[in-house]
């Protein structure tokens, strides 16, 4: 009987995400456009690691991917699947950022405090300043994460 509502809850999701809503049409364009921008970064990426521009020991998210893609072995990533890891992580940092802005603006004392840190460091900190010299950033995107996460848990 579960599995009956479930259905129909997908099914309603599609049919309310197929009307001709200003919201539905508006999400629509930005996933075409995020769609783009991706695709974009994707082509970009392989151009670089064919001509072996890219570092051999790349381990970022979209390096472990095509690292993935390209291993050949029944376990691979497809080239769609790829895309669509890169859209939903580039969805999940936008969500992130924008509540992070949202109470920075509503605190304007932990503003300040997360300025002067980052004013500390300077404009171009090495990754050993990004994980060692800004405790409280790290603090400050943790308490977001926990206030807004960007995927609710599933009862």
């Amino acid at each position: 009987m579960m599995g009956a509502y479930a259905d129909d809850r997908v099914f309603s999701l599609e049919l309310v995400s197929a009307l001709p809503l200003p919201r539905t049409q508006f999400t629509s364009k930005l996933h075409s456009i995020v769609g783009k921008i991706c695709q974009e970064i994707l082509s970009r990426t392989r151009k670089e690691k064919d001509t072996g521009g890219a570092e051999q020991g790349d381990k970022s998210c979209l390096g472990l991917l095509l690292k993935a893609e390209g291993s050949g072995e029944s376990a691979g990533v497809t080239p769609q699947e790829v895309l669509d890891e890169q859209e939903n992580y580039t969805f999940t940092i936008i969500r992130i950022r924008s509540w992070a802005l949202v109470e920075l603006a509503q605190n304007s004392d932990i503003q300040k405090k997360l300025r002067d840190e980052c004013l500390e460091v300077g404009p171009t900190p090495s990754y050993d300043d990004l994980m060692n010299k800004l405790p409280y950033l790290d603090a400050v995107v943790n308490e977001v994460l926990r206030l807004h996460a960007p995927v609710k848990e599933i009862p």
